[in-house]
């Protein structure tokens, strides 16, 4: 009942992305991403935690789904 409420109001797929998006944000900050992504100076590593901080919050500012509202004639 409550998923059902919630995938008519919001768009999962933003969601999971924003979501996915801070999680690499973190891992990056902490430094645990570094096994996987070998960042060659700590710039390229800060501007890549900043924009994954920047998409996580667009993609949960757009979540939002749109009401088709039909224009009544």
């Amino acid at each position: 009942m409550i998923m059902k409420d919630l995938t008519k109001r919001f768009d999962l797929r933003f969601i999971a992305a924003g979501i996915a998006s801070f999680v690499l944000a973190i891992n990056t900050i902490t430094g645990t991403i570094q096994d996987v992504i070998l960042f060659n100076d700590p710039v390229n590593e800060m501007f890549f935690a900043l924009f994954n901080i920047i998409f996580g919050i667009l993609c949960l500012a757009i979540c939002k789904k749109e009401e088709n509202k039909v224009a009544s004639k």
